[in-house]
């Protein structure tokens, strides 16, 4: 990976324990175990929030259409 930004942040004695075992565990470093977790963290709440805004769109601009009209909308009429 190229060198990037640095972020620091403040954790407790045990926090900081417990993830440095995690990342152990996983073999990799404490660096990437955090990055890939806030990615992970942003990509989930990004798909939540499309899902929100997509599921509201939906809900105010739907069109249902029954049988008859979707011929009919399609130039398949009887």
């Amino acid at each position: 990976m190229k060198t990037g930004v640095s972020v620091s942040l403040r954790l407790s004695k045990k926090d900081s324990e417990l993830i440095r075992n995690f990342a152990d565990l996983k073999g990799i470093s404490v660096s990437e175990f955090l990055r890939d977790a806030a990615l992970k963290q942003v990509f989930n709440e990004i798909t939540e929030l499309e899902y929100a805004e997509a599921k509201e769109r939906y809900q105010t601009e739907h069109k249902s259409y029954n049988s008859i009209e979707l011929r009919e909308a399609l130039g398949l009429q009887k």
